[in-house]
């Protein structure tokens, strides 16, 4: 498996943060888009590889930051740089510099809340969107964790959250860092079931990882991606799980709520969209998800927007499906082109 790192950096004009990121244009002689993936927790730029590798030879054009507080990019340590709209902000930054006009928005994990942003907030710079494993975030909704535990407690059997409570308090990213082997081959285990067991549960993974565990991982991770991730992270999670922190004080909710108040911003998803899930993720229902997307993208599946595929995957679809998931997104993509074809006719 060849690794992709960052070859491009930017300063973001008016603050202070670094952003680092892939960039591979596609050929002039290609009139195929570029596509903006974007990682989740935890993770990098690099976790997009194999989908890099793919597209790219295909013709498309690949823009792949390194999120913020990942990697090669900034990495405070206040809320406020990771609201959604100041991080789609940033984007717009980078795609603003490369003279890219638009892109398809591929996101995983927290991705997600970016890209949600991005559409949110930018909708003319993003054409067609694909999320993986979480659906899109609508905007002025509260995140309440505790009555989503709850819930999930009955229903369930466990909380299906109960990591973030964890990853939001102070030092939890030091104690992730001192014992990242145990959290990594948990976070990438070959066994999805432990996902319901040791991962979400409330009261379960900060002493499950202090013990230094290693349970099996996933063969779908070489080697190389786990040194990779470890030069990467270091001993310190610090600021990727202040994502989970403005989240859980819901930091920028009231913002989102007076644009739509204003009418500046809409709570439904209106354009092209592929929702890709697993079967087999213990914290992203799949069922779940689909059922929420068919209420958030105008018109659903029946209205022809909204396309949904479910992989027999854990969380980590594009590794360890990786065919399957990469043919999804070339099916997809090519009712993009289709529908640009269709329309200039």
């Amino acid at each position: 498996m060849k690794i992709y790192t960052p070859n491009k950096r930017l300063k973001v004009p008016s603050k202070d943060l670094i952003y680092t990121y892939i960039h591979l244009p596609a050929p002039p002689s290609s009139s195929k888009p570029t596509l903006l993936f974007i990682h989740g927790f935890p993770d990098t730029s690099a976790g997009w590889s194999l989908q890099i590798s793919h597209f790219n030879s295909l013709g498309y054009g690949i823009l792949a930051p390194d999120c913020l507080g990942y990697g090669g990019s900034s990495k405070p340590l206040s809320l406020k740089p990771y609201i959604g709209a100041s991080m789609a902000a940033d984007l717009i930054a980078i795609l603003n510099h490369e003279k890219i006009t638009s892109v398809v928005g591929i996101a995983h994990d927290w991705g997600t809340y970016v890209l949600s942003a991005l559409v949110i907030w930018y909708p003319q710079r993003i054409t067609s969107c694909a999320f993986l494993s979480i659906g899109f975030s609508p905007p002025g909704k509260k995140f309440d964790i505790a009555r989503i535990n709850a819930k999930t407690k009955r229903e369930l059997g466990y909380e299906m959250y109960g990591y973030q409570v964890y990853f939001a308090e102070d030092g939890a990213g030091k104690d992730i860092g001192r014992h990242w082997e145990s959290f990594f081959n948990l976070i990438y285990a070959a066994n999805p079931d432990l996902w319901g067991t040791t991962l979400a549960p409330l009261d379960v993974l900060k002493s499950y990882i202090t013990t230094d565990t290693l349970v099996t991982l996933a063969p779908y991770i070489p080697a190389s991606l786990k040194a990779h991730h470890h030069s990467v992270f270091g001993d310190d999670y610090s600021a990727p799980c202040k994502w989970y922190k403005r989240a859980m004080v819901n930091l920028g909710l009231e913002e989102e709520r007076e644009a739509l108040k204003e009418k500046r911003i809409v709570a439904v998803l209106a354009k092209r969209t592929l929702m890709v899930t697993g079967s087999l993720d213990k914290v992203c229902l799949s069922s779940y998800v689909r059922e929420r997307m068919n209420v958030m993208v105008k018109g659903g599946e029946e209205g022809g927007l909204l396309t949904v595929v479910d992989l027999e995957a854990g969380h980590w679809i594009v590794l360890d499906k990786e065919r399957e998931f990469n043919n999804a997104l070339e099916d997809w993509l090519r009712g993009d082109e289709y529908e640009k074809v269709a329309s200039m006719l």
